[in-house]
């Protein structure tokens, strides 16, 4: 719910949405979640997330799920998906949660 209230409140077009409208050639991978605005990336706050904890409960992966995370964050920005501001804020966003006195109990972290 956090992440859906924070895309919607920006409402920020998706970078194919603006190269229609300045007649740029973007040529976007489709993509089943692109129906929701590109501010902030939904995969990268979520593999963040989901990194963070796996790499806690699991720490000799630690540094094999972080770069899966750096790669699904290039990756949304290589298919033309999202803008880089849409992945630092994700990431950063992110770390809030995973700092967050609730879910850190929660989790174990």
């Amino acid at each position: 719910p956090l992440l859906l209230k924070i895309k919607f409140h920006y409402n920020r077009p998706r970078p194919s949405q603006m190269a229609i409208y300045f007649d740029i050639p973007l040529y976007k991978y489709p993509s089943l979640s692109d129906n929701s605005p590109s501010y902030i990336s939904g995969h990268v706050f979520q593999s963040k997330i989901i990194c963070e904890v796996l790499g806690n409960y699991y720490p000799e992966s630690y540094k094999l799920f972080m770069q899966i995370q750096k790669d699904i964050a290039f990756s949304r920005i290589g298919l033309g998906l999202h803008y880089p501001s849409d992945i630092e804020v994700a990431e950063f966003s992110a770390n809030k949660v995973l700092k967050h006195k609730e879910f850190m109990l929660k989790y174990k972290i």
